[in-house]
């Protein structure tokens, strides 16, 4: 099935309105080439939004642009800087101190600045507090620590994201390994149970058979243990008993 032609259109017209609604506010506040442009209070008391939310689409709207001309001179812009209006409307909520470690960890992650700045806060604060600790420490700026820090974390989170992804493949295949060896061990049961049909053993090979088969109910019994997680047995101790 294919999504019907009315719905993509509605989204790609859902996915511009924002852009749109930024642009329309700069125009008729900040644009100082449109003569009939008002002030944030009387834009904002016609169509009934906050003043503070007119003012920072406005803003945000004007930064993208003088963005945009400013990187066309670069080519490129720069690694973790904001790139659409939505970006810098999110930045435009932070303080300096916040845009800056937001910035930090959009660099180090790839994530967009935006999206850092809606929905990472958490490590956003982490960021400044940690670069807070070190610039007391070493008597810096928080400033000037702060992109170290977020290096820092992130190479951290990757390394235990990978430790955490060697353990889980070395556990499976303990498992897959264990799972066979039991398998195994459960086939010569069954050929010792096959093979002992119609034996006539003599009193002594009886006993000994016994004696093997209590040693083998023991060592199972341990296994049996260690796989429930039991930690309070001197395993060493039990094996050479059992031995």
């Amino acid at each position: 099935m294919t999504l019907p032609a009315r719905v993509i259109e509605r989204d790609h017209t859902l996915a511009k309105s924002a852009d749109e609604l930024m642009k329309l506010r700069w125009h008729w506040t900040l644009d100082e080439s449109n003569a009939k442009r008002v002030g944030f209070s009387e834009y904002a008391r016609s169509v009934g939004a906050s003043e503070g939310r007119v003012r920072g689409d406005a803003k945000a709207w004007q930064a993208y642009q003088q963005s945009r001309d400013s990187s066309r001179s670069r080519r490129t812009a720069m690694p973790g800087a904001a790139q659409t209006p939505s970006d810098f409307r999110a930045l435009g909520q932070l303080s300096e101190q916040k845009q800056q470690a937001a910035k930090a960890v959009s660099r180090v992650t790839g994530k967009s600045v935006g999206t850092v700045a809606r929905s990472k806060g958490e490590e956003v604060g982490a960021v400044i507090a940690v670069a807070q600790e070190r610039a007391e420490r070493r008597g810096t700026t928080v400033e000037s620590e702060i992109e170290e820090v977020a290096e820092r974390r992130e190479k951290a989170r990757k390394t235990a994201s990978k430790l955490k992804d060697e353990h889980k493949e070395r556990h499976t295949a303990k498992y897959i390994q264990m799972e066979g060896d039991l398998g195994v061990a459960m086939q010569r049961i069954r050929k010792v149970l096959n093979d002992a049909e119609g034996v006539k053993f003599s009193a002594e090979e009886r006993e000994l058979l016994t004696e093997a088969l209590a040693k083998l109910r023991a060592l199972l019994n341990l296994v049996d243990l260690r796989i429930s997680g039991s930690t309070d047995i001197d395993w060493d101790a039990e094996l050479e008993r059992i031995s």
